[in-house]
């Protein structure tokens, strides 16, 4: 007799599960399709950690500290011919010329107004510059040494931090995924329930324990689906580029 029930009670309620699945199905659709896409929408990995390192604020600052040093370095290298260059002037006014003349015997003064030019070369060596320069030298070499060494450790830096990034992309969208077929089921569940609950087939506890795995199932969804959403905007905003998928929501 117990049997026959059962029978009857799922021979009833066959055609409102698969109405039921259909429906749910046919609303999540388009949400599903649209989390499905974003892998697709991802450039290749190397092509994210390439456009990352180009577009970083901090690899273009290290770029120009390269370049300010090897300016100090020919700056270095060049600095000994400040000691040498040639020096002029030019000087006009009014000028006494003492003339003498042996016939008689006498001299006279000539006053004239007259400009006078005047040129030369000079060197200078000092002792500070002859022992430092090597020295300065050096110096700079080491600062551009440096310079380069702190950019390719920020490179490293933004490839393990891109790797991160696309793997916590790659996780909540698998995450999104198994929690929708879940939310999925629970619907058909739920659904069930009502109607098991509406015709008195079962308790007001069973209903209400039903229920609230429903809305566990959606709340882990949502928050699923926004923790995506989140890491791959944080992941455009690492490399500097814009995905084909610019919204989630």
């Amino acid at each position: 007799m117990r049997t026959m029930q059962y029978l009857l009670i799922a021979l009833f309620t066959l055609p409102f599960i698969i109405n039921a699945q259909n429906e749910t199905i046919s609303s999540d659709a388009d949400e599903v399709n649209e989390v499905s896409q974003i892998l697709k929408s991802l450039p290749p990995l190397h092509v994210l950690i390439d456009s990352a390192i180009i577009n970083s604020p901090l690899i273009k600052f290290q770029d120009a500290e390269i370049m300010k040093n090897q300016y100090k370095i020919r700056l270095s290298k060049t600095n000994w011919t400040r000691n040498f260059g040639l020096s002029g002037d030019v000087v006009y006014g009014t000028y006494d010329a003492l003339s003498w003349n042996p016939n008689t015997g006498t001299s006279t003064i000539n006053t004239q107004v007259e400009t006078r030019y005047g040129t030369g070369l000079y060197i200078r060596l000092p002792l500070s510059d002859a022992l430092n320069r090597k020295s300065e030298i050096g110096i700079a070499e080491v600062e551009l040494l440096e310079a380069k060494i702190i950019k390719q450790q920020r490179e490293k830096e933004i490839t393990q931090l891109v790797i991160e990034q696309y793997n916590r992309v790659i996780l909540n969208e698998r995450l999104v995924s198994i929690l929708n077929k879940n939310k999925q089921a629970l619907i058909i569940q739920k659904q069930l329930i009502e109607k098991q609950f509406t015709n008195g087939q079962i308790r007001i506890e069973e209903y209400a324990q039903m229920t609230e795995l429903y809305n566990n199932a959606v709340v882990g969804y949502e928050q699923a689906k926004a923790e995506l959403t989140t890491t791959y905007l944080v992941l455009q905003e690492i490399v500097g580029i814009k995905f084909q998928i610019s919204n989630l929501e």
